[in-house]
């Protein structure tokens, strides 16, 4: 909105409701005189919805987007919910193209079967034609095994660096003889110091 009048363009000012089963009774009054354009549900409570008198606010539904429907997909409550999204189909007028589904999901595998539960069926069961979009994108990663000594059977072999010295105190002066730890203090420093982030782990 507020980048709209930035530039000088009418933008419409649009409600939000929220209906759970928190949502106090003078919020559901008012959400039946005055219907908001965007509304956050949840499977349960849209199946209260559909069985009162609240279903007459769902009967301009054009959108649903089912967020996390990988949380959903394969369980009782995902039944549920495709239930519903059918009986919310029935509301719409004669003639009406239905209802557009959008499922959210950035780990959900296998896509096909999501988008079966998501697209549902017609009437005369055929399934609802779904364009499924994977957008994931796969990081490149640059993976390198370092060892900082030359024999990991005689860590202390080369001795120790004044670094690796003074680090080795800090720790509690641990007895450096059999640790690589103090071969390791000064590579762990430098890359720290090289990066931004550092995440290092340890055994405790």
């Amino acid at each position: 909105g507020d980048a709209a009048r930035r530039e000088g363009l009418a933008f419409p000012d649009i409600t939000v409701g929220v209906r759970t089963g928190d949502t106090p009774q003078r919020d559901r009054q008012r959400m039946l005189r005055h219907p908001p354009d965007v509304l956050i549900t949840t499977p349960e409570s849209l199946y209260l919805m559909l069985t009162s008198r609240a279903s007459e606010v769902l009967e301009d539904v054009r959108t649903v987007i089912i967020d996390e429907i990988h949380t959903m997909a394969a369980t009782k409550r995902g039944a549920h919910l495709a239930v519903s999204l059918e009986r919310l189909e029935r509301l719409l007028p004669e003639g009406n193209d239905g209802i557009q589904r959008i499922g959210l999901s950035a780990t959900q595998r296998p896509l096909t079967e999501v988008a079966r539960f998501l697209g549902g069926q017609h009437a005369d069961g055929a399934p609802r034609p779904v364009e499924i979009v994977d957008a994931g994108i796969g990081k490149q990663l640059d993976l390198e095994v370092v060892v900082p000594v030359d024999d990991m059977s005689n860590p202390a072999g080369g001795g120790p660096t004044p670094m690796a010295t003074d680090l080795s105190e800090v720790a509690g002066q641990e007895d450096t003889r059999r640790s690589i730890w103090p071969a390791m203090y000064p590579r762990i420093v430098e890359l720290v110091r090289a990066h931004a982030s550092t995440l290092i782990f340890v055994n405790n």
